[in-house]
């Protein structure tokens, strides 16, 4: 038997996730405002959350005057929310084509967007606020948080945001046509309250004018951008800290004969210095011992089960590891053969038991793990 076999356990989630999830810009594929972009994601990586972009498609992604040019990560269609901690709506007149309930026709065919986009960006929107996760928008960006509709009514109405103070692009509507409108316009349009320009904290400066209103983040324009992803940034590290919970003993499973000491004890060892607790099982409660000379302290005189495999619920752990060592052949379900070391042949009723476990851990989304020839029981 080698000294030490491969471990199955590298990288498992079960250890405590350590930051919030990434957060979710949103880009229009044409004309976004690449400072709307830059410099929100300079505040979130600052505040030490990963971002990953999103767009109509994963084609390249022009700004305003043409350039620097950004690449998204994910398209759309295949955003699931419970994957961020936050989504952000970068503004540019671009993000015209995301406002899902507005009925004009704007004078640049790009802005006008599509149907199936528009829907998806709505059902984003619900999506983040029925998980009550920060919703953000900047400039402009915050006309799509104004035409979404959340039960049939826009998730800016009756808030204070602020936005883009400028003009916003041309468009035809029921019959009127609306030249250079305000970004203004489309708020008071969905029944939001928006302030004055700059009247956010310090009057000399638009770099703080960032308003929270519950779960809406808004942001003026690309000088308040790394202000917002600060902010944005500081919610989701405080939803993170509220809402993770306290781990759950990792179970480690051994043979009552011959497991092997040191997959057992470095293993152990490692969950430990993780900040995990560790349970051990075995078939029984008596005292077990492990293959001679394979790592033990000179004054070891066994290891004592926490408790028997039969009374193993799956629920009250976070992960279960089979350690190795050819006594663990007393685990192997459906393995039909007659060991010479009568053993490892164990009983009909632990087989069931631990094939039951396995089972269990599965179905609940749990790790399942094994080392060198514990790997057996899982086969």
């Amino acid at each position: 038997m080698k000294k030490f076999c491969l471990l199955i356990l590298l990288s498992l989630p079960f250890w405590a996730q350590e930051s919030p999830k990434p957060v979710l810009m949103v880009v229009a594929n044409q004309d976004f405002y690449y400072p709307d972009y830059s410099e929100p994601r300079s505040g979130l990586e600052g505040a030490g959350l990963d971002v990953i972009i999103a767009s109509t498609s994963t084609d390249r992604a022009v700004p305003h005057n043409g350039a620097p040019t950004i690449v998204p990560d994910i398209s759309l269609d295949l955003v699931d929310s419970n994957d961020y901690s936050a989504v952000v709506f970068v503004g540019g007149w671009g993000a015209s084509a995301y406002q899902y309930a507005f009925e004009g026709t704007y004078d640049i065919g790009a802005y006008n967007g599509n149907a199936t986009v528009k829907a998806q960006i709505n059902q984003l929107i619900g999506a983040f606020l029925a998980e009550d996760k920060p919703v953000a928008a900047i400039c402009h960006g915050v006309s799509v948080l104004a035409w979404a509709r959340v039960d049939g009514v826009s998730p800016l109405a009756g808030r204070t945001v602020t936005a883009y103070s400028g003009t916003s692009p041309n468009f035809r509507l029921e019959g009127t046509y609306y030249r250079n409108p305000l970004t203004r316009w489309h708020i008071e349009q969905n029944y939001g309250n928006m302030v004055a320009s700059g009247s956010v904290g310090d009057p000399n400066t638009v770099a703080d004018d960032v308003i929270v209103d519950g779960r809406i983040i808004t942001a003026e324009d690309w000088r308040a951008g790394w202000q917002l992803g600060q902010v944005v940034g500081a919610l989701a590290w405080q939803d993170f800290e509220q809402e993770t919970p306290e781990s759950l003993p990792v179970l480690m499973v051994i043979a009552n004969q011959d497991f092997y000491y040191q997959e057992y004890g470095h293993t152990r060892s490692a969950l430990e210095q993780a900040g995990l607790t560790v349970a051990v099982a075995a078939a029984t409660t008596q005292l077990s011992f492990p293959h001679p000379n394979t790592g033990e302290p000179s004054n070891f005189s066994g290891v004592q089960p926490d408790l028997a495999l039969a009374d193993v619920a799956a629920e009250d752990y976070s992960a279960i590891v089979f350690v190795g060592g050819w006594g663990s052949s007393q685990y192997q379900y459906a393995f039909e053969g007659n060991y010479l070391n009568v053993g490892y042949a164990g009983n009909a009723a632990t087989k069931a038991v631990v094939n039951g476990l396995i089972g269990d851990f599965v179905a609940q989304d749990k790790w399942v793990s094994a080392i060198c020839f514990g790997v057996t029981v899982l086969a």
